[in-house]
């Protein structure tokens, strides 16, 4: 699934047709300063859609410090996202104000929360139905925001660009901020599509695993000699599975042996600083993360 997050530079090459035959599936459409105002953006969701490439999310960037300008976007994409019934908006997380906005009081990590989550109210009481979520990374995060577990229970659309050459694997778990689900994983700036590079991303909201496939999952991986009767017949599911549950929380607990060890992913690793775990600056902000 290759879905482009599209902005007001994208909007002089939007080839709806080249992007689709390229193989997007997906957009996620941002919207921020006076320059690219929201009916912009919304004739691009309009074509997206008419051309078979959904609008999957909205976003905008919370400007730190500026009571206009960390609420400004956000406003923008939540009433557009109420217009398109989109199921996401995501804040912004990586810039201030100061700068930009005349208005800026430097901001604290505090302060930074608060307006983070004074956008999440914009989003949640703008009558969507969007969830609010947020786009970030742990360079800007823990200093900046002080490395907040408070908006752990909402989406991470999380920026790791690797070395940037368009082939970072994805990275589906992170250790920050109280995630460690990843929603979205921005992997790269230098997707070449319809001609120009586009900021490229793995969508993994909405890939939760079915409950029947659980229950598979747990009886290939857990069950015991009890799957079978007294003459060798496998019983039915609905009998062995309490049993698999019951060794499955037993062995997460710690009991009979953990299975700790073996959770350890190369995802894991890399944020850790293994191989390909750097974060490269990216793009949402006009010349890049300075």
């Amino acid at each position: 699934m290759t879905v482009l997050d599209l902005s007001q530079y994208d909007l002089p090459t939007l080839d709806v047709a080249e992007m689709r035959a390229y193989g997007v599936t997906g957009a996620i459409l941002g919207v921020f300063s006076p320059n690219n105002p929201p009916h912009d953006m919304a004739n691009a969701a309009d074509r997206l859609i008419a051309g078979g490439i959904p609008v999957k999310a909205w976003y905008g960037l919370a400007y730190y410090g500026s009571a206009y300008g960390a609420t400004r976007d956000i406003t923008w994409a939540a009433q557009l996202a109420r217009q398109f019934k989109t199921p996401y908006v995501f804040v912004d997380s990586e810039i201030d104000g100061t700068g930009i906005f005349t208005d800026v009081t430097e901001p604290t990590p505090q302060a930074r929360v608060e307006q983070h989550d004074y956008c999440y109210g914009i989003i949640i009481e703008s009558g969507g139905g969007a969830k609010p979520g947020t786009y970030t990374a742990p360079w800007w995060w823990n200093p900046k925001m002080g490395g907040t577990e408070k908006f752990a229970d909402s989406p991470l659309w999380y920026a790791n660009y690797g070395v940037n050459d368009g082939k970072q694997p994805p990275i589906p778990v992170v250790n920050f901020g109280g995630w460690t689900k990843v929603g979205i994983h921005q992997y790269t700036s230098t997707l070449y599509v319809a001609g120009r590079n586009r900021d490229a991303n793995y969508w993994f909201l909405g890939d939760e695993v079915s409950q029947d496939d659980f229950n598979d999952l747990v009886l290939a991986c857990f069950s015991g000699s009890e799957d079978r009767d007294a003459n060798g017949k496998t019983l039915p599911k609905e009998e062995r599975l309490p049993i698999a549950l019951t060794r499955m929380r037993n062995r997460a607990d710690g009991c009979f042996g953990s299975i700790a060890d073996r959770a350890e992913s190369a995802y894991v690793i890399a944020q850790q600083g293994g191989a390909g775990g750097g974060i490269a600056p990216h793009t949402h902000t006009p010349g890049g993360v300075q």
